[in-house]
């Protein structure tokens, strides 16, 4: 029979490895098989932190939602998720496009660059009638890389 303890540290296991291959929802949902205390407090603050950085702020929203509703107090979930509501508001208003450009300044003064998928991208290198080119950098190998998206809306005349 395994015993509570046990079934928690494999969900924790199971998270982490989860995260660290870029599955955050499926590391989320082991995360909420975990005791409400602080080490699990800190694993879904980081894995909010990666919602962030890949711009998906409703899910950031959840994480630290999951937090504040047993302890609102634990580090600065509750602004985290004012700026989550926000910043999700800004990308609705701003449309797709806007939003993939857009860099955000922290309150520290540090610099945080739109994510798409695992890249980070640095700059738009062209557009044209089939969609946009980024110069990107790809964190796991560490070099520069060219991203190729597609466009899906009127505007390139694709729709």
């Amino acid at each position: 029979m395994v015993s509570a303890a046990d079934s928690a540290e494999s969900n924790r296991m199971l998270g982490l490895a989860y995260q660290g291959q870029g599955q955050l929802d499926a590391a989320f949902d082991k995360f909420r098989h975990c005791p409400a205390e602080k080490e699990t407090f800190e694993l879904v603050y980081n894995l909010g932190l990666d919602y962030e950085r890949k711009r998906q702020y409703n899910k950031a929203q959840l994480a630290f939602e999951f937090i504040a509703e047993t302890d609102n107090e634990f580090r600065d979930v509750e602004k985290r998720i004012k700026r989550c509501e926000s910043m999700e508001d800004a990308v609705l208003m701003g449309g797709g496009q806007g939003a993939l450009g857009a860099t955000i300044i922290n309150e520290d003064g540090s610099v945080e660059k739109p994510m798409l998928g695992r890249y980070q991208v640095e700059k738009e290198l062209g557009k044209g009638a089939m969609g946009i080119v980024y110069l990107g950098q790809d964190p796991k190998i560490n070099r520069e890389v060219a991203i190729k998206t597609m466009a899906l809306s009127q505007e390139f005349g694709g729709g």
